[in-house]
Order: structure tokens, then sequence, then C-alpha cells
């Protein structure tokens, strides 16, 4: 795992619910990206925003797929990791709705990436 944080001053925010956010990522992570590819981590303030990426390699998601990964109890039907039922892509960016913010992902043959965006203060 690489990791990259730029963090110089407080966030208000609720630790416990954006550490959910961070472990629910990088779960999804670690069970679905290449085997052998790095996972970045990186959090930073920037104008006013705390901003958490979370990238890693493997397989491309398919544009169908992406556009319900955060419907509850939904996964990628060609996967060949079947474990969970999606829950933590859901709750995700529910936690990103409640501190003003959004979730995004986008995911292509170089990296797929979840991007998460809230006020830092």
């Amino acid at each position: 795992m690489i990791t990259n944080f730029q963090i110089e001053d407080t966030i208000l925010c609720d630790a416990n619910r954006i550490s959910q956010i961070l472990s629910n990522l990088l779960a999804n992570a670690i069970t679905h990206g290449a085997v052998g590819d790095p996972i970045n981590v990186s959090a930073r303030l920037e104008n006013g925003k705390f901003i958490l990426k979370i990238s890693n390699g493997g397989s491309p998601i398919p544009e169908n797929t992406l556009k319900t990964l955060s419907e509850p109890f939904t996964r990628e039907a060609t996967s060949p990791s079947q474990q969970g039922l999606g829950p933590g892509l859901y709750i995700a960016p529910q936690i990103a709705i409640a501190h003003n913010g959004t979730l995004t992902a986008r995911s292509d043959l170089d990296e797929t990436c979840f991007t998460f965006i809230m006020p830092s203060a």
C-alpha cells in the first residue's frame, strides 16, 4: 500500500464515519484489486476541502456496474470474488452526503479510483 497524507489542519467531521468510508473503500480495493498492484491512499486539504482518494489496479469496472455500485446489496456479477453483498459501497456515499460531501468512482484500464470530497470546516 502506498500512502500520502497532507493534513495540516483540523477537519470538522464525524471521525468514526470518515474512518468507515476509508475502511469500506480500502476493503473494496483489497478484494477487487489486482494481486501485486499497489493500493494508493491519499488524503489532503485543498481550498477548504478534505479530499480522500483510494485507487487500485485491476480490471476496469464496467460502466453499467459503476452506475449501480452505491445501490444496496449489489455487486459486480462477473467478479471472481463474490465476497460481500455490497452494503459498504452503499453506506460510504450515505456518509459522504451526511458530511455535505460527495463520493465518486471512475474506472479505466489504468486504475479504479474512489474520491471522497467534503468541506473541511
